[in-house]
């Protein structure tokens, strides 16, 4: 007689759950990393030994390979076979970039941009996806269902506040929407005119101070709300811009704050309702990555909780990388440009300006914004 009792189950290799170990795993691609920085290591380390809390934030600077830890991260969450893991960037060009940091490292995942999933890979628990937060916080989400997060990265958290926003922001700008930004202006006017503030909001309209912007009275929006959503309606919002913030807004537009530029109208909510969003619930992890923590602030706001213990590994990585050029401080225009397109041959350029004057760049510069150089740093 068969003693079963003595017979086991065959071993199998299962995948590894330890961020270091998968990096250790990654086929050696050739322009794979042959080692993890020093930062890199610990933040991972620190990160696998409180895997089990549900808000975990690693600190770690710009140039010192964030990207790279979020991807470890996300594929250990993928191993440990907890649900869904959604890797969430500011932008579609952030998304592509972390894209191609999995394929250096030979790291499968999904991408979802343009209402598409690049591949099945996501759908059926076998990888991650990277998407955007547009994407992620959209009032008519594909991440429900079977397809809502358990386990979620955020990257660049410290700027998330902002991008969460605009998810609840109705915004009507006078260039695209003329109609409708003179009648919401016609339908909050008698709330300054009640408080004998009627010359101020003519003085923000005139585009006299082109960097001024006005708050409306307070609860203007719970007293015009039925105005506001026919002049809405009026501008047959559903085939629009304005279609995803609307139906954002729609049942609560009368808790909403109103600000009035002489080039826009925004709506939004004082404070983010994040409670609306279950993958900011309970039963859920997330990793915050992010370039600095210096006011907890932008955390609270965008996510609507506080980081009681960040990651922040002992590391230099990054310092001192930034070269700040003042435009001032050049007499010739001609000048301005050969030194921008000599720094772009070599480097990655960030060139910024006043964005109240909205300035169209001459055709020298244009070209050179539009058809960089390859950037090896």
């Amino acid at each position: 007689m068969i003693n079963f009792d003595k017979l086991t189950r065959p071993t199998s290799t299962s995948a590894p759950l330890d961020p270091v170990e998968i990096f250790k795993r990654t086929p050696n691609l050739k322009d794979a990393p042959n080692d993890l920085w020093k930062g890199q290591a610990e933040a991972l380390a620190r990160w696998h030994n409180n895997r089990d809390a549900s808000d975990n934030a690693i600190i770690l600077n710009t140039g010192a390979g964030k990207s790279l830890v979020g991807i470890l991260v996300a594929q250990s969450l993928v191993n440990e076979q907890i649900g869904p893991v959604v890797f969430a960037c500011s932008t579609i060009d952030l998304v592509s970039q972390t894209s191609r940091e999995c394929d250096r490292i030979g790291i499968k995942y999904s991408t979802r941009i343009q209402k598409e999933f690049s591949n099945d890979l996501f759908e059926t628990g076998r990888a991650f996806c990277i998407t955007t937060y547009q994407a992620l916080f959209a009032s008519i989400s594909t991440f429900k269902g079977q397809n809502a997060p358990k386990c979620l990265i955020f990257d660049d958290a410290h700027v998330a506040e902002r991008l969460i926003r605009d998810s609840f922001t109705l915004s009507i700008s006078k260039h695209k929407f003329p109609d409708l930004f003179d009648k919401i202006t016609q339908i909050v006017r008698p709330e300054f005119q009640a408080l004998g503030k009627g010359a101020h909001l003519s003085y923000i309209l005139s585009e006299v101070g082109q960097q001024s912007v006005t708050l409306c009275p307070l609860a203007t929006s719970h007293r015009c709300r039925e105005q506001i959503i026919q002049a809405l309606k009026d501008a047959n919002y559903k085939a629009s811009s304005l279609f995803f913030p609307t139906v954002q807004l729609y049942e609560h537009l009368h808790y909403c704050a109103i600000f009035v530029s002489s080039t826009h109208i925004e709506i939004t909510p004082p404070f983010i309702p994040t409670g609306v969003f279950p993958f900011l619930g309970e039963g859920v992890r997330r990793v915050y990555l992010s370039a600095t923590l210096e006011y907890e602030t932008d955390f609270v706001r965008g996510f609507g909780r506080k980081i009681p213990n960040p990651i922040v590994p002992d590391n230099d990585a990054g310092n001192g990388e930034r070269l700040v050029l003042l435009a001032s401080d050049f007499d010739e225009k001609s000048t301005k440009l050969s030194v921008a397109k000599s720094i772009l041959a070599k480097r990655k350029l960030l060139i910024s300006v006043p964005s109240y004057t909205r300035p169209k760049p001459g055709k020298k510069l244009q070209r050179l914004l539009i058809r960089p150089h390859s950037a090896s740093n």
